[in-house]
């Protein structure tokens, strides 16, 4: 088992995108689950937006996925 910490930026609409993907393919693939996410935090200068993602991941169960 690992974890990772992942920020993302992006639009909101993007930023909302990915955390669906990512709820729907842990559950799809039970080889990891986002065990947290956090509020959408803004960019200095730019329209785009940043969150963070805390993800636990079994890599024996990646590597039978593929």
């Amino acid at each position: 088992m690992g974890v990772l910490k992942l920020r993302a930026t992006g639009l909101k609409k993007d930023l909302e995108e990915i955390s669906t993907y990512l709820e729907e393919t842990s559950e799809h693939l039970g080889a990891f689950e986002v065990i947290s996410e956090s509020k959408d935090y803004p960019n200095r200068d730019s329209k785009e937006l940043r969150r963070y993602f805390e993800i636990r991941f079994d890599s024996e169960l990646m590597d039978k996925a593929d």
